[in-house]
C-alpha cells in the first residue's frame, strides 16, 4: 500500500514537471524565433541603429538609448529565461536527489524497526515458553518440557481413540479393512453362532445397511467399553493401520477434534496464550514484504515441540482456515515434523506429507 502511494505521488510530480518543461522548451523556442526574425529580417544586425533621424538630426539621448534598448532587450530575455530553466533544472535535480535519499532511508528504516519488532514478537513467545507452568498426574513441567508434556498428553489420547476409531471403521468402511483382521475376529470373538468365516464376514458387513450394520457389531465385538483385550487389541490394530490409508472425511476430522478437545478442555490456557502470541507473529509477517525471509527464520528457529503443539492445534475445531493457511503459507509442516512424536503408528514419509497437506486444506463450515 505504501509503496502504491510513492508510485502515485511520483506519478504526479512527473506530469507537473514535464508541464513546466514544456512551457520552458516552448518560451525559448518562441524568444530564439522572435529574435531571429526580429534581428534578420529587419537587418539590425547589419545596421547598428545611428544616432541622427532620416533628416541627418542628431537624435536626443532617449532615442539613443531607447533603440539600444530595443535591440538589447530581446538578447537580455532570452539570456535570462534560459538562466532561469538552467536553474530550475539544477534545482529540480537536487530535490530529486535530497527525495530519493529520503525515500530510500525511509525504507531501510522501516525495514530495521518491522525486524526489531518480529524479533521482539519472537523473543516474547520464547519467554512465555520459558515462564509456562503445567502439573500432570501430580508432576510439575516447566518451559518447553511443559509444552512437551501436553504434545504427550494429546498423542496418548490419539493412540487411546484407536480402539473407538477402529470400530467406526467397522461400521462406516468395513469394505476398505483387510480380511486379516476380520480373520482375528472371527477366531477371537463372539463365539459359536458367528464363527463364520473372514470373507463371508466382510461380505455381510459390506452389504448390510448402516444402522443394521451397527447393532451387528454390538453382537461381534461386544458394546463399547466391554470389550474383552483381544477384541480391543483387533480395533486398535484396525484402527492404526488403516488410519492414514484411509480418505481424509468427516470421520477423520472428527477424530482429531475429539481428542484435541479433552486436552485442550483442561489446559486451554496455556495452548491459548501461545497460539495468541504465535498468531501475532503470523499476522504482522503476512504483511511485510519480506516475508519469504522471516518465513525461512521460522522454520529454521522452532523446534519441534513447538511444531508439534500446532500441528495438533490445526487439527482441532479451535484453530481456522485462515490460521491453516498461514501456516501453510510458511511451510513450518511440510518436512518439519518428527513422525515417531507427533503421528501415530509411524506413518510413511508420502503419508505423512499428504495427512498434513489433508488438515491444512479443511475448511471451516459455517452454519
Amino acid at each position: 500500500m505504501k509503496k502504491n502511494k510513492m508510485v502515485g505521488k511520483k506519478t504526479k510530480f512527473d506530469i507537473i514537471q514535464f508541464i513546466l518543461i514544456t512551457v520552458s522548451i516552448v518560451t525559448m523556442a518562441y524568444s530564439i524565433y522572435y529574435l531571429i526574425s526580429y534581428y534578420f529580417e529587419n537587418q539590425i544586425l547589419t545596421s547598428p541603429p545611428k544616432n541622427y533621424d532620416t533628416n541627418n538630426k542628431h537624435l536626443s539621448p532617449n532615442e539613443i538609448g531607447d533603440s539600444i534598448g530595443g535591440i538589447l532587450n530581446p538578447i537580455i530575455g532570452i539570456s535570462g529565461s534560459i538562466l532561469t530553466f538552467l536553474a530550475f533544472y539544477i534545482q529540480y535535480k537536487t530535490n530529486k536527489t535530497q527525495v530519493e535519499l529520503f525515500d530510500k532511508n525511509q525504507i531501510e528504516q522501516n525495514k530495521i524497526y518491522e525486524r526489531e519488532l518480529i524479533f521482539r514478537l519472537i523473543d516474547n513467545l520464547n519467554n512465555r515458553i520459558y515462564n509456562t507452568k503445567t502439573n500432570i498426574d501430580g508432576k510439575s513441567y516447566e518451559g518447553f518440557a511443559a509444552i512437551d508434556s501436553l504434545n504427550k498428553l494429546i498423542f496418548k489420547e490419539l493412540e487411546n481413540e484407536l480402539l473407538y476409531f477402529g470400530r467406526t471403521l467397522l461400521q462406516h468402511h468395513p469394505d476398505i479393512i483387510g480380511e486379516k483382521f476380520y480373520y482375528d475376529i472371527v477366531n477371537h470373538g463372539f463365539v459359536a453362532k458367528d464363527r463364520h468365516e473372514a470373507k463371508e464376514l466382510k461380505d455381510r458387513l459390506v452389504n448390510m445397511h448402516l444402522n443394521e450394520r451397527w447393532e451387528y457389531l454390538k453382537e461381534l465385538v461386544y458394546y463399547k467399553d466391554k470389550e474383552p483385550v483381544e477384541i480391543q487389541k483387533i480395533l486398535r490394530g484396525i484402527g492404526g493401520v488403516h488410519f492414514y490409508k484411509i480418505p481424509f472425511d468427516d470421520l477423520k476430522e472428527s477424530f482429531y477434534s475429539g481428542v484435541y478437545y479433552h486436552i485442550y478442555s483442561k489446559y486451554s490456557n496455556i495452548i491459548d496464550g501461545y497460539v495468541r502470541s504465535f498468531n501475532a507473529i503470523l499476522n504482522f509477517i503476512e504483511k511485510s514484504e519480506n516475508r519469504n525471509f522471516y518465513y525461512s527464520f521460522l522454520q529454521n528457529s522452532m523446534s519441534n515441540i513447538e511444531l508439534c503443539l500446532i500441528f495438533y492445534y490445526c487439527t482441532s475445531n479451535e484453530s481456522n482456515d485462515y490460521f491453516r493457511k498461514q501456516i501453510k503459507d510458511a511451510k513450518l509442516l511440510t518436512g518439519q515434523l518428527n513422525k515417531y512424536k507427533c503421528f501415530i503408528d509411524i506413518p510413511s514419509n508420502d503419508e505423512m506429507e499428504i495427512e498434513i497437506e489433508n488438515i491444512l486444506n479443511i475448511v471451516d463450515v459455517i452454519i
